[in-house]
């Protein structure tokens, strides 16, 4: 999460915490890795739209709102009003799925290798900094 959270940092976690859209919180991908630290891009109340081409490869530059992001999930806020809507498809998460992504999108493993998260993947929301120096 670079350069958002560094390494080293300590913080706070609501475990108990309703995650929202922007809310940086802790996801645990599978049990063989420690938890990861993601935002929340998108939940079941977003208009989600997911890039689909045999072609081109998730991790493909596309130009929303004129700058780059490597996103595959993208948001109607996103995609705005370019002509680009033929190369996405629409989908619905289910109540309990979220698409997270890392502020370091270059190095960042999330939804655009594992898919939606499950609310049970999500171990709490980070809330605060904890200064230890």
């Amino acid at each position: 999460m670079e350069p958002t959270i560094s390494a080293g940092e300590w913080w706070i976690a609501d475990q108990l915490a309703d995650p929202k859209i922007n809310d940086i919180v802790l996801v645990k991908f599978n049990n063989d890795e420690p938890d990861s630290v993601k935002r929340i891009y998108a939940d079941h109340s977003s208009d989600l739209y997911y890039y689909y081409s045999e072609y081109i490869s998730p991790e493909t530059i596309s130009i929303f709102n004129h700058y780059e992001i490597r996103y595959n999930y993208a948001t109607k806020e996103d995609l705005g009003d370019l002509d680009i809507w033929t190369d996405y498809i629409k989908i619905s998460l289910e109540e309990d799925e979220y698409v997270v992504y890392g502020d370091n999108i270059d190095l960042s493993y999330d939804s655009r290798e594992a898919g939606p998260v499950d609310r049970s993947q999500i171990k709490g929301v980070l809330i605060t900094k904890i200064s230890h120096e």
